[in-house]
């Protein structure tokens, strides 16, 4: 039974050290592993609170657009127009 033995340098290469035996099989490598941030927890920033004003926020009510087939285009708040007849004021 014959040992054989290998050098430290791996199998005998004929096209010399460091290059691959066979250019069409892929060399395994490791490839340069990007460097990992190590986990961290994220600082935990408390919410800022704002005092609570004391009077609570006012919202406009939404302004729908004119109503384009409506012959007299009218707002429910106008002020009563000066001289008109008040039986037209309703």
């Amino acid at each position: 039974m014959e040992v054989l033995m290998i050098s430290p340098e791996g199998p005998e290469n004929p096209k010399g050290p460091g290059q691959p035996l066979d250019p069409h099989r892929e060399q395994p490598t490791n490839p340069p592993k990007p460097e990992k941030e190590p986990p961290s927890k994220p600082e935990e920033i408390p919410p800022e609170k704002e005092p609570p004003s004391p009077e609570p926020a006012r919202r406009d009510p939404p302004v729908s657009p004119p109503d384009p087939h409506d012959p007299m285009p009218h707002e429910i708040d106008d002020p009563p127009t000066p001289g008109a007849p008040p039986e037209i004021i309703a």
